[in-house]
């Protein structure tokens, strides 16, 4: 127990050059008695609308609330109390605190109040939680705009199929058809001629936008990964691939019992196209290979290229657009991934993600 002899008012000279704690003293009946000078920087009120009010009023909580009350009910006692509460600042603004509680008795021993001390929380610990859940937010909110990418490029692949596509399919019908017709109607060999230049032209165009049509819907969504899923999904994207780039491309392992939500196998599968991608664009490799298997719990995901290497700088370079892209699909997921890359020997892009578990509670990689 604390013994307080004399004026009371020494205790605004407790601590005054600590800016984190705040020192007061409640009376007897609850009230604030005395104070030092950082309970005002810390609470941010004024004296008059600190001094003679109920302590409670400062203690929002009922836990801590329930703890002052029992004290200045309690007879007696030695030592100090001390916890974790929350304290409110003018405004309404919470923070926490540790709090230290101590009775106070005059020279005869009788009760004179509780000597507080509140040391401030929520400077590096409350900044600290702030950015962790600053990053959560931005994590789920990344999260979502993936996934209404994924729904709008599903919803544009789809209008192109059925509106854009049929068009062009029913035009490159009527052009066979008018051909016919023509080889009926015109006599004159030389303007038969001419006239089935112009349809054939024209027939070729229509053609040639058929294909690139079908490109961008496949790029946009490919069907196989909704009508087949995520398995066949990669071997077709590792034709594809190797028809378009010349880059040789070999699948390794492919475990063929994973079962992954639509999302997840969504994620996967445009991780392995932003791989591939910047295999073509920068790693000047004549073979890239791919693994997909479970171990210990953990469905990894290995695309491995024979290309120049990457300079170490590039792997958190933050222009990178295609590794950012990769890092926030593979976060959302709850995973894990590291690029190893030697120079001259090519890089290798490994992803881990929880299996069965796909997603969830992100945690920083």
């Amino acid at each position: 127990m604390i013994e307080m002899q004399g004026d009371m008012t020494n205790v605004g000279l407790i601590s005054e050059s600590a800016k984190e704690f705040a020192v007061f003293m409640i009376d007897s009946k609850g009230y604030i008695a005395n104070w030092n000078g950082s309970i005002l920087r810390l609470l941010k009120y004024d004296e008059g609308e600190f001094v003679g009010h109920a302590v409670t009023e400062f203690f929002p909580d009922e836990a801590t609330k329930k703890t002052l009350s029992s004290l200045l009910l309690s007879s007696g006692g030695d030592g100090m109390t001390e916890f974790e509460g929350v304290c409110l600042r003018k405004g309404n603004a919470r923070f926490r605190a540790a709090i230290n509680l101590w009775k106070l008795t005059d020279e005869s021993g009788a009760e004179r109040g509780i000597f507080v001390v509140l040391h401030d929380l929520s400077g590096p610990q409350m900044i600290e939680q702030q950015m962790k859940d600053s990053e959560r937010q931005l994590r789920s909110l990344a999260s979502r705009l993936q996934e209404v990418r994924e729904e709008e490029r599903t919803k544009i692949a789809r209008e192109l199929h059925d509106e854009f596509g049929q068009m062009l399919t029913a035009l490159h019908m009527d052009l066979s058809l008018l051909q016919r017709m023509v080889s009926k109607i015109v006599t004159d060999p030389v303007g038969r001629v001419s006239v089935f230049g112009k349809i054939n032209s024209i027939s070729e165009l229509v053609e040639k936008t058929i294909r690139s049509a079908r490109r961008i819907i496949t790029e946009l969504r490919p069907a196989v990964l909704d009508e087949l899923g995520l398995l066949t999904a990669i071997q077709w994207q590792a034709l594809e691939f190797e028809n378009r780039t010349g880059i040789r491309c070999r699948i390794t392992r492919l475990q063929h019992d994973v079962e992954l939500k639509q999302s997840a196998s969504t994620a996967v599968f445009r991780i392995l196209q932003e791989a591939l991608t910047n295999v073509a664009k920068h790693s000047e490799a004549t073979s890239v290979t791919i693994s997909l298997q479970v171990v210990d719990g953990n469905m990894v995901v290995e695309i491995a290229d024979d290309g120049k290497g990457m300079a170490e700088d590039k792997k958190k370079d933050p222009t990178s657009t295609g590794i950012l892209g990769i890092r926030e699909r593979v976060i959302a997921l709850n995973g894990e991934f590291k690029i190893k890359s030697v120079g001259g020997k090519g890089t290798t892009l490994t992803i881990s993600i929880p299996y069965p578990d796909q997603g969830g509670e992100h945690r920083p990689v």
